[in-house]
């Protein structure tokens, strides 16, 4: 494989695994987008579904904002200058353009996400220095197909205004818009993957007793796996695994998941899936370090190889074969 073709295809692997590296600031799922605003601004995203005027029977104007969209003012006050629509129901933006003022907030605006279906659209952000942000939100398949777009403010300037347009000759539309402000609390905040493990191991533990000694002793032995996963000497901090001994993290994986699937008289089969997907998060934060630092690029992709190959064993039910190529994918991340 030819060095350019390689390399397209690291580029490949590492936005379709973690499509929020394409853009610092840009998301293109709402978990993501709410979990950057979490990690960043230590807040969440409030939702907020504006009834939005229905301004498809205009034709396209020179002046964007002969078109109003509405205001959000403190406390939540919102005005249309328009006809009303519920928000599940949708809006046709044209390319006369949307505009929504925020005013009297006293909290900076940290984000803007949206719901949409059409081609492109265009998110003009103007800040409170005077300056604009503009994004892209790509085109959809069609306009069934719904995306998401969520765009978090690194800027440290407030967001005063938000505009949307639509590409000229193109029909868009938006079915929810939400806005972050601060102060606000992250709701279901997401732990590390050290709280995640005590929590499977009190699920595991609450399985005691199940009314069949063999499969209490299968309990057990699973609950001795995964506390063995606690082990200070497997981690370096709450998400990220010892370069040394970190293999072992997969291997009391796959054996606790295997004392699991040994119990008949109680259903274990969403413990194997949340012990699956804590390895998924431990993984995936040693290739994302990989990428982030520069890390081989045949070690990375070997790596998501393996990653692919764990999780269609994972759907098919082979979870124990699951956490085997885990382990090796992160060996290979970890060496990257």
């Amino acid at each position: 494989m030819r060095i350019c073709e390689f390399s397209a295809f690291i580029l490949f692997c590492t936005s379709f695994f973690f499509p929020q590296l394409a853009g610092a600031d840009t998301f293109s799922d709402q978990a993501s987008w709410e979990a950057a605003l979490c990690e960043s601004h230590t807040m969440r995203a409030e939702p907020y579904t504006l009834n939005l005027p229905d301004n498809s029977a205009q034709n396209p104007v020179d002046n964007p904002y002969a078109t109003t969209w509405g205001t959000y003012t403190n406390p939540n006050f919102e005005f249309n200058n328009g006809v009303d629509i519920a928000g599940d129901e949708g809006m046709v933006v044209s390319n006369s353009g949307a505009v929504l003022d925020i005013i009297g907030q006293t909290e900076l605006c940290n984000g803007v996400g949206l719901c949409y279906s059409g081609g492109d659209l265009t998110i003009t952000c103007t800040l409170s220095d005077g300056s604009v942000e503009t994004l892209t939100a790509p085109a959809t398949a069609d306009l069934v197909t719904t995306e998401f777009f969520g765009w978090t403010n690194e800027t440290g300037q407030d967001v005063v205004q938000i505009q949307i347009n639509a590409q000229v000759n193109e029909t868009n539309f938006v079915f929810c818009t939400d806005i972050a402000f601060t102060g606000e609390t992250c709701p279901d905040e997401p732990g590390t993957a050290q709280d995640t493990l005590d929590h499977l191991i009190d699920d595991v533990a609450a399985l005691l007793p199940s009314g069949n000694a063999a499969d209490d002793k299968c309990v057990v032995k699973a609950i001795q796996r995964l506390t063995g996963m606690q082990n200070a000497s497997l981690w370096l901090d709450g998400d990220r695994l010892d370069s040394k001994k970190g293999h072992k993290f997969f291997k009391r994986a796959r054996f606790a998941i295997r004392s699991l699937e040994c119990v008949s008289s109680v259903d274990t089969g969403a413990i194997v899936s949340a012990i699956n997907d804590l390895q998924l998060q431990v993984l995936d934060v040693e290739i994302q370090y990989a990428v982030e630092n520069g890390g081989n690029g045949g070690s990375i992709a070997t790596a998501l190889f393996f990653r692919f190959v764990g999780q269609f064993q994972a759907a098919n039910g082979n979870y124990q074969a699951a956490s085997n190529n885990f382990g090796i994918a992160w060996e290979y991340a970890n060496g990257a």
